[in-house]
């Protein structure tokens, strides 16, 4: 009985084994690339230096909304943003870097707004380049 279990059992590995056959290394599918579209790859890190002719210019602000626990406590404060803006003139990344009163929602609100926000790209020799923007958000109660 013995021996009729480890003969099961060694078949049983020698089936697994066959039916797995060589092993292919995983390569994952790359999309095609849109010369309009920068995906996360493309974004240099915010300490890289990208030489401009023209400054981007912010085209539309979208206004974030107003943190709940903030207004309710009556708090005001201002957050200050680095945001990627591509070629198109859209945010493609954004990150907090500065807020006076941290945890009361301001920095989120400000992120999240942010990638609402319209540029006028960078350029550089007439052609439009991705650049890292700096701008300051203000919450205040008396706007809205």
């Amino acid at each position: 009985m013995r021996k009729f279990s480890i003969l099961i059992l060694i078949a049983a590995i020698f089936a697994m084994i066959s039916c797995y056959g060589e092993r292919v290394p995983y390569k994952p599918e790359i999309a095609p690339r849109d010369s309009n579209i920068t995906d996360s790859l493309d974004i240099p890190s915010p300490t890289t230096f990208v030489e401009v002719d023209v400054q981007p210019e912010m085209i539309y602000e979208a206004m974030p909304d107003y943190p709940v626990k903030a207004r309710e406590s009556k708090i005001e404060s201002p957050a200050t943003l680095q945001v990627f803006v591509d070629t198109t003139g859209n945010v493609r990344k954004a990150n907090a870097v500065q807020c006076p009163k941290p945890g009361w929602g301001f920095e989120e609100a400000a992120v999240a707004s942010s990638y609402g926000c319209r540029f006028k790209p960078a350029q550089f020799k007439g052609r439009p380049v991705g650049v890292w923007v700096v701008y300051r958000v203000m919450f205040s109660l008396n706007h809205k």
